[in-house]
C-alpha cells in the first residue's frame, strides 16, 4: 500500500475505526486515511475494536479485516449491530475471496493501494457503497 498518496481532504471530520491484526498494514491504512482528513482510531482485532467502540467517540465507519484472531470481522459486525444505537457502516477488507452472500457489506480486496481504500471509505461514509472493489 502506498501511504504517500495525495488524496483530497474531506470537508468535515469523519471518525473511522480501522481493525486489522497486522500492525504494519493497520498503521499504513491509518496513515493514508488520516492524511485524507479522517480521524482514525485503531484496533488489532474484533475484541479490541469492541472496547474502542464502547469508549465512545462517535465512530462513523468501521473498516475491518475479516480473518483475525480472537474475534473476526464477521463476528465484530454482528456484535456491533447488536450493541450500536444507530447502524454503523462497515467496510470489510480481505485477501480471501468470498461470495456476496457470505459478507454483510462491501469488501475491498487485498492487496490495495491508498486511493481505492480512501475512495471506498468515502463512499461508505456517504452511505452509497455497494458491491466489491478489486484493485
Amino acid at each position: 500500500m502506498n501511504a504517500s498518496v495525495h488524496l483530497p481532504k474531506l470537508p468535515s471530520l469523519t471518525t473511522l475505526l480501522v481493525v486489522e491484526d497486522h500492525a504494519m498494514l493497520r498503521g499504513m491504512m491509518a496513515r493514508v486515511l488520516s492524511e485524507a482528513g479522517y480521524r482514525v482510531l485503531q484496533a488489532g482485532d474484533g475484541a479490541e475494536a469492541l472496547e474502542v467502540f464502547a469508549g465512545g467517540g462517535g465512530i462513523d465507519l468501521v473498516v475491518t479485516d475479516i480473518e483475525m484472531p480472537r474475534m473476526n470481522g464477521l463476528k465484530l459486525a454482528a456484535e456491533l449491530s447488536a450493541i450500536a444505537q444507530v447502524r454503523v457502516p462497515i467496510l470489510f477488507v480481505s485477501a480471501y475471496t468470498y461470495t456476496d452472500s457470505e459478507i454483510p457489506g462491501p469488501v475491498l480486496s487485498k492487496p490495495f493501494t491508498g486511493r481505492p481504500l480512501w475512495a471506498r471509505c468515502r463512499s461508505c461514509s456517504a452511505g452509497i457503497a455497494g458491491g466489491r472493489i478489486v484493485e
